[in-house]
């Protein structure tokens, strides 16, 4: 997805959500804007490497 569409998707969500999403600026957010942790990013990036078969 590019980022520029990855915006969009984000201005929609703090428009539905209004004063519910914290807003901080960031790329990666959880639904409710808030900071990934480190622990969801090692899943999804080792579900990757799991899926394409690539050496950890």
């Amino acid at each position: 997805m590019l980022l520029a569409e990855l915006l969009e998707e984000q201005n929609e969500t703090i428009e539905a959500l209004g004063d519910m999403y914290e807003n901080y600026s960031l790329v990666m957010v959880t639904s409710y804007g808030l900071s990934l942790g480190a622990n969801y990013l090692r899943d999804k990036m080792q579900e990757i490497i799991d899926r394409e078969g690539l050496p950890d």
